[in-house]
């Protein structure tokens, strides 16, 4: 299609197809996020079989070759938390699930293995000035070492602009016998 301006025909530029200026974010956002590396398909992931010492019971942190591993879960607006139960595996029955607060121990190697069942979110532990991205269908980790026990900010955000308080929580670090004590009491996919 042309413009007639005077005698002459001057044609129309086309117009490039528009996107969302926030579609556009999070597109760069998830290139940047894959691009530095954190990212890992959860498809490529291996099971995760590592060993436990300590009681018999499972529940307490992987050997000293490798970290405590705690996946996180965004979903509904809420961090889902999973700890491994008596048996070792992720995934079972005896899984201790909490919702928005996070229990470590003290001087210890951590994995959080961040995911998301529906949204775009991000966790960060600004004390220890983390931050990382979960994303459907992809995994992302934050390694990290505990040091002293205390109370510290588990900040999460949805990307939707709305603060959503189920995503705002609190970190403890435990003792290691108080970590024990409050895995071993806490009930299986029935803690807060």
């Amino acid at each position: 299609m042309s413009t007639m301006i005077g005698p002459f025909s001057v044609p129309r530029p086309r117009r490039q197809p528009s996107f969302s200026p926030r579609l556009d974010f999070l597109a760069v956002l998830l290139v940047l996020s894959v691009l530095m590396g954190c990212g890992q398909p959860i498809s490529q992931k291996k099971a995760d079989t590592a060993p436990t010492t300590g009681t018999t019971s499972g529940r307490t942190q992987s050997s000293s070759a490798g970290p405590l591993i705690v996946q996180i879960t965004g979903q509904d607006f809420d961090w889902h938390i999973c700890y491994r139960g008596p048996d070792g595996e992720f995934g079972t029955a005896d899984d201790v699930v909490t919702t928005q607060n996070l229990h470590l121990p003290e001087k210890t190697k951590i994995q959080l293995r961040l995911q998301s069942w529906d949204y775009l979110y991000t966790l960060a532990l600004p004390h220890l000035g983390l931050k990382e991205i979960a994303v459907p269908d992809l995994t992302f980790c934050l390694d990290f070492r505990t040091e002293s026990a205390g109370a510290f900010p588990l900040v999460g955000d949805q990307f939707c602009g709305y603060a959503h308080p189920n995503l705002l929580g609190t970190m403890t670090v435990h003792s290691q016998l108080g970590f024990q004590r409050w895995l071993t009491t806490t009930n299986p996919k029935q803690a807060r």
